[in-house]
């Protein structure tokens, strides 16, 4: 979700603040459960198994134990945009981050696949000063049309201005979704050309050997 709300963020859609930080919310409730905190729990009653063979019913009424505690390089991206660059207050986020600084990855936290589901890059590239005030995600940039007319004219691709104040450096994170999908399709479109030119190369080559 962290890996999202971030992409989206770079590109000028605020995820992390959608429906008022709904995220934030669920990030605190997962830290403060994985730092051994009560937490508010809805009691749930459920049948176990398949319609027509079920098992038996199941009551759960606190939450499980299974899984508590487990430790995963996701919080410094996460704490580093709520605290940092929105200057919300996010304890739990923050106290996680902390338990893990400095994160690592493959392996590191866990034998298993998730060890392995995140690179370990938070603490180097979210450990950042807090703003001075609330950061404005960066304004989306370019449109389908703009990316016609600039391949038509045999311009460059449309990039963002010059950064402003809490925007991004002119490059492909500046641009807005419908730009990024021209440029996907255009990227998409040169490797399905690419591709028939490889297979010659390698015909030629095996020819050649032979």
């Amino acid at each position: 979700m962290g890996a999202l709300c971030e992409m989206a963020w770079n590109q000028g859609i605020d995820l992390y603040g959608e429906d008022d930080n709904r995220f934030l919310k669920g990030a605190e409730y997962v830290a403060r459960y994985n730092l051994g905190a009560d937490v508010p729990f809805t009691r749930l009653t459920f049948q176990q198994g398949a319609p027509g063979v079920w098992s038996g019913t199941v009551d759960d009424v606190t939450p499980s134990a299974s899984g508590r505690g487990d430790l995963r390089p996701i919080w410094a991206m996460i704490e580093n945009h709520y605290v940092n660059r929105r200057g919300l207050p996010a304890p739990n986020t923050s106290a996680m981050a902390a338990k893990l600084a400095p994160e690592g990855g493959g392996g590191d936290h866990g034998p298993n696949s998730g060890g392995f589901d995140q690179l370990g890059f938070g603490t180097l590239a979210f450990t950042r000063d807090k703003a001075a005030a609330p950061v404005q995600p960066p304004a989306p940039q370019g449109s389908p049309a703009g990316a016609a007319t600039a391949s038509a004219s045999g311009s460059p691709s449309p990039t963002a201005g010059p950064a402003k104040d809490g925007g991004q450096a002119p490059g492909l994170a500046s641009t807005g979704s419908d730009g990024l999908l021209g440029l996907t399709g255009a990227g998409l479109r040169a490797i399905g050309g690419g591709v028939p030119a490889l297979r010659v190369r390698a015909r030629r080559k095996g020819a050649h050997r032979a």
